[in-house]
């Protein structure tokens, strides 16, 4: 038994055990971020007073029918400063983290862009305000503290707090409405240690506070209905908004985040309003306490926050003008690929900057959104939430710049998944040597992928061809020092994604042997013209996952061509009945449906077939010249994928003729026949000196004899004509 065997099994013992033993050993919080993340801080941002709620409905009703009437409120987009005060120990140590900063602020950033237009927050400064307390650090007390934390308020950006521990549990943030003064523009933020949760929820919703979003379960200016039209009440009361459905969070016990499960999320509760109609509350929105896998703003609450931009724009207490910082761009940026995830690289050429903001697009020129953040000084970058085959354009911009530091823009197709692999299998040749496809050879003596490729390797510059409705014939080379299994995937519905369904074959088990025959059925409702393959050589087992973790083992990727479902032709011929005289020829006409090229067998019925090939043409013309009455008929007609169904006859009728007229020439002995196709000439007459004999029983036949122009002689139909010297 080779080593490998006994060492893995071992493995697989181990890692099994201490899979096990991490159960026990992992706190609680990490298993519930692996699992479902429900952090379970909350907002505590105060509600006004119903008139001053009132005098701020009136104030962004105006700014909002103001910058409609300017025409940006969906064409402009506002770069907006955000001041970072990061609360420390009084020796300097923990606080807030640098990369947390900024891939949190990035992901807030994509939230705040509407069809190329928003917001879009920058950092004041080249570094963040470090205040450096203990007391704030262990214990920061609403209120209370915002009057000691005052004097760091900057008055040109938005001034935004990252705390460690609030006194009061369960409190994760909280903002303020906008309002002439510098305090307004303070943020309170928890450090949750939780990029994912404070990037796609916390943060973009004080945001959202701050430029007058209410929660979507608002009860202080009355409960919301859930009707619209008539007897609705969404302007007047819950969160004001209209096309954010009524949410009863709050109002009812039972309304809370365990009645949203599922991704996308949906709520599975039923509660009804004060008309006994069914809440259906977004449990998406960003707004609401629902804790969803995604989350999103509403068009009327993009407009809301355009009408509070408008409003913080119009203050005189603060402005919103803080300078973005000048400094070289990042350049030489690389994009690649790796281990089937997207690897960005740049040089960084400043050192001011306060961190980047990585922004992605579909498009080379527009269309970029943010879709993480790095710590200053970094020049590498991950993106590990791509579509398959999607080409994306990507580009780095340092965080304390709006447009005045950005890369020059790289692009890269993103990769399918692909499966992971503990160890390297190339010493025990536990790979795949090579694939054939219906006898064409996709790869030959490939070889083992490297470790550093994650033992992957795609073929994408090979391509072979596949019927749809057709069983292909795949034949695999594999180790043999080891037990392999193999299993195949194609993307017929080519989505990127190797679906349970689209695993065309899979072994019954592992073994030694060294050829793998494998039969895939090519759906007819196949409609893509290319489609990727995926083979996955495993050891000891056969893979059941095209993305999954295997011990050792190679993954191997390919483009195959797909024709569409084979049509079996269809033959008809034409020209029932064509007479011609012996010697002249016919034309005979087969229609055809199907795909081409097609090839007839055309039957005589006194004589050997015809072939003919590569017709292309829905209608085909051949010529026959029959020596004699013949009888036509399509014997075959077939494309590459079958023989299909003929019909039609063709019947050619031939008047014979024997001698049109004989002359004697040379010396006179021998006569020389000619056939019904041949004329005399002015020539052959002056050789025989005019001398013509016309027996008698031919005069009955009018014989006619002229000379043309040309000096050729034309004979009346069916008359026979014999010249003597």
């Amino acid at each position: 038994m080779p080593d490998v065997y006994s060492n893995r099994f071992a493995l697989k013992e181990n890692r099994f055990w201490y899979e096990l033993v991490s159960l026990f050993l992992i706190p609680t919080w990490a298993l519930v971020a692996q699992v479902a993340p429900q952090p379970v801080v909350q907002c505590a941002t105060e509600t006004l007073s119903p008139s001053d709620r009132k005098a701020l409905e009136a104030e962004a009703a105006l700014a909002l029918r103001l910058k409609r009437a300017s025409g940006s409120v969906f064409t402009t987009l506002t770069y907006v400063p955000i001041r970072p005060h990061i609360l420390r120990k009084s020796d300097g140590t923990g606080g807030y983290s640098l990369a947390s900063l900024n891939n949190v602020m990035a992901l807030t950033n994509k939230y705040f862009l509407q069809n190329g237009a928003g917001i879009q927050f920058y950092f004041a400064g080249t570094t963040p305000d470090y205040i450096d307390n203990d007391a704030l650090y262990n214990q920061y007390r609403q209120g209370t503290d915002d009057a000691t934390v005052a004097p760091y308020d900057v008055a040109n950006a938005l001034n935004q707090y990252y705390v460690h521990k609030f006194d009061k549990d369960g409190l994760g943030g909280y903002a303020q409405f906008p309002s002439n003064s510098v305090s307004s523009t303070r943020t309170i933020i928890l450090d949750e240690n939780y990029d994912d949760d404070m990037g796609n929820r916390l943060v973009p919703h004080e945001l959202g506070h701050t430029f007058n979003l209410l929660h979507t379960f608002e009860a202080a200016y009355g409960y919301e209905r859930v009707t619209r039209g008539s007897g609705a009440n969404c302007s007047t009361a819950g969160d004001l908004v209209c096309d954010t459905p009524a949410d009863p969070y709050g109002r009812f016990t039972g309304a809370s985040a365990s009645c949203v499960t599922g991704c996308p999320s949906a709520f599975t509760c039923t509660f009804t309003d004060d008309q006994n109609n069914l809440y259906q509350p977004s449990a998406t929105n960003i707004m609401s306490y629902y804790y969803p896998c995604t989350h999103d703003f509403t068009a009327g609450q993009y407009d809301r926050i355009q009408a509070g931009l408008a409003i913080r724009q119009s203050h005189t207490a603060y402005t919103l003008n803080a300078p973005e910082t000048s400094m070289a761009a990042p350049s030489n940026v690389v994009a690649t690929i790796a281990n089937g995830t997207i690897v960005i690289n740049w040089q960084d050429n400043s050192g001011n900057e306060m961190g980047y903001f990585i922004e992605r697009s579909t498009s080379p020129t527009t269309g970029f959104i943010p879709i993480g953040g790095l710590a200053p000084n970094t020049t590498t970058f991950t993106d590990v939430s791509t579509t398959a085959r999607i080409q994306y354009y990507y580009r780095i911009k340092a965080s304390n710049t709006t447009t005045g530091s950005i890369s020059p823009v790289v692009s890269v197709v993103a990769p399918v998944c692909q499966p992971d692999f503990d160890d390297d299998g190339c010493p025990f040749a536990i790979n795949l040597k090579g694939v054939t496809i219906n006898g064409a050879v996709l790869s030959q003596n490939s070889g083992c992928s490297p470790a550093t490729t994650d033992y992957y390797s795609s073929f994408t510059a090979v391509s072979g061809t596949v019927t749809a409705g057709q069983s292909s014939t795949v034949s695999i080379s594999k180790g043999t020092t080891n037990k392999m299994g193999v299993a195949i995937w194609i993307d017929l519905n080519n989505n990127g994604v190797f679906e349970t369904s689209e695993r065309l074959y899979q072994m019954a088990d592992a073994d030694f042997a060294s050829t793998v025959s494998a039969t895939l059925a090519i759906p007819a409702s196949t409609t893509a013209t290319t489609v990727a393959m995926r083979v996955v050589g495993a050891y000891a087992e056969v893979p059941a996952d095209p993305c999954g973790n295997y011990w050792y083992g190679e993954t191997e990727d390919y483009r195959l061509i797909v024709n569409p479902p084979c049509i079996l032709p269809v033959a008809t011929l034409s020209g029932t009945t064509t007479t011609i005289t012996a010697g002249q020829v016919a034309t005979l006409t087969a229609s055809l449906t199907g795909n081409s090229p097609f090839s007839l067998t055309l039957n005589v019925s006194n004589g050997v077939p015809s072939i003919f090939t590569g017709i292309t043409s829905s209608s085909y013309s051949f010529t026959v010249a029959p020596a004699v009455s013949t009888t036509y008929t399509i014997g075959q007609v077939a494309v590459g994928c079958g023989s299909g169904t003929t019909s039609g006859t063709a019947i050619v009728t031939v008047i014979p003729c024997t001698v049109l007229y004989t002359l004697k020439a040379g010396s006179w002995d021998d006569p020389t026949v000619w056939s019904c196709n041949r004329i005399p000439t002015q020539t052959d007459l002056v050789r025989l000196g005019h001398m013509v004999t016309v027996p008698a029983s031919y005069m009955a036949r009018a014989l006619k004899i002229e000379y043309s122009t040309s000096g050729a002689i034309t004979l009346s139909t069916g008359a026979q004509l014999l010249f003597t010297p």
